[in-house]
């Protein structure tokens, strides 16, 4: 699947996770400010960031577990399990 198909309507996808905007942000590495933008309709030049809330929320829902807290660069958040 890609981006562009994926994207749909964030917010729905986000709550049907039970993940609130912070979650997302932190599991895709970006901002809490800019997934707040994704969500409301900005779609970014670099779709980097796009690529990696996708992919969070594909994880959450097609899964049914909790995405890996670890960035694109291979490093963890800082947060302990």
């Amino acid at each position: 699947m890609n981006t562009s198909d994926a994207v749909g309507d964030l917010r729905k996808r986000r709550e049907a996770a039970d993940l609130s905007q912070l979650d997302v942000a932190k599991r895709a590495d970006c901002s809490p400010a800019m997934y707040g933008l994704l969500e409301r309709g900005y779609r970014p030049h670099r779709s980097a960031v796009l690529d990696r809330v996708v992919a969070v929320l594909n994880d959450e829902t097609q899964a049914g577990r909790p995405a890996s807290r670890t960035t694109s660069a291979g490093v963890g958040d800082g947060n302990a399990a």
